[in-house]
């Protein structure tokens, strides 16, 4: 999938831990909705999962205040409020609430309603926060889960994204589209484009060759990828600029040094099954980024993933 291929955009909001506004995180996730959107005349869907949705409100003396959909008064205001922003911005939005966990309610919806990009924010938790994933539990099962291409907002992200790192795998299904993703992304927003790609030797290559001998295969590795990655950039048709990063590190390693040593907005790579189970596991390095990075995240799935039932 391509940004031009970007015409339905689907938004999961959460709601801040007092229960009657908007979370920073989907706060953000909303802007870069309507930043894409508007480039785009994408149509902008804002969803919210009631599940659970009981508060306690403190401007009526600390007592359980829910409406029957499970959301305070203060609470529903607060998403009206977010599709006038959409049709403030001249775009055709609408909110649906979902009774069900939000990550089951959002990729029901992508099914139905053939969404092509979920974007959803990292909530802004308190000292007390007791997951450590930089990105949230909802995106990991997305990750797994979602068939579409799903943007993970940070919370601390600035207001543009100015540096794009895209990681590819030189595959040809879902590392081309993850150069060809961060190239239309870079274009349409006059970004930096980095192109990554780990290094490595095979365990054969690494165990019979001798020191120099290794070097030498390694540079050949490096630029037979950096050969690769241009000639697919250059199949994309797209007029970018663009940096390329052979590092001879592991790929979650290289992913994050990367995007920490370029200062990135922005982070695009792939993910696949390690198990062969859809839905069980994604790739190792998108997991483990999920896990370790502070930078917006943008995956792709592959041709052909369909959505796992959901039990």
């Amino acid at each position: 999938m391509n940004t031009a291929a970007i015409r339905t955009i689907l938004v999961g909001l959460d709601l801040a831990a007092s229960g009657d506004s908007i979370s920073d995180g989907a706060k953000l996730a909303v802007d870069r909705a309507v930043m894409l959107a508007t480039k785009l005349g994408a149509q902008v869907t804002v969803l919210h999962s009631t599940h659970g949705g009981e508060y306690f409100d403190q401007a009526e003396g600390g007592q359980l205040w829910r409406t029957e959909q499970g959301l305070s008064r203060r609470a529903k205001a607060a998403l009206d409020q977010i599709v006038e922003q959409l049709s403030a911005a001249g775009l055709d939005g609408s909110l649906v609430l979902d009774p069900r966990p939000a990550w089951v309610a959002i990729v029901d919806h992508v099914v139905d309603q053939d969404i092509d990009l979920v974007i959803v924010g990292k909530r802004s938790y308190s000292d007390f926060d007791f997951d450590d994933r930089k990105l949230g539990t909802v995106a990991l099962r997305l990750m797994r889960r979602c068939p579409c291409a799903l943007w993970t907002v940070r919370a601390e992200a600035g207001e543009r994204v100015e540096r794009i790192v895209a990681a590819t795998d030189l595959s040809r299904d879902v590392g081309r589209r993850v150069i060809e993703q961060g190239a239309r992304l870079a274009s349409l927003w006059d970004a930096e484009l980095h192109l990554l790609h780990a290094c490595s030797l095979s365990w054969a290559e690494a165990l019979v060759s001798d020191g120099q001998e290794r070097a030498a295969r390694l540079a050949e590795v490096q630029r037979n990828a950096k050969a690769t990655m241009a000639r697919q950039l250059e199949a994309a048709g797209l007029d970018v600029e663009v940096r390329f990063h052979v590092p001879s590190l592991r790929p979650a390693q290289a992913v994050h040094e990367t995007a920490l040593a370029v200062d990135a907005d922005l982070v695009v790579m792939g993910t696949v099954s390690r198990s062969g189970i859809a839905g069980v596991l994604v790739g190792n390095t998108a997991e483990r980024m999920l896990g370790v990075l502070d930078r917006s995240l943008w995956t792709l799935k592959p041709r052909g993933f369909e959505a796992p039932p959901i039990r």
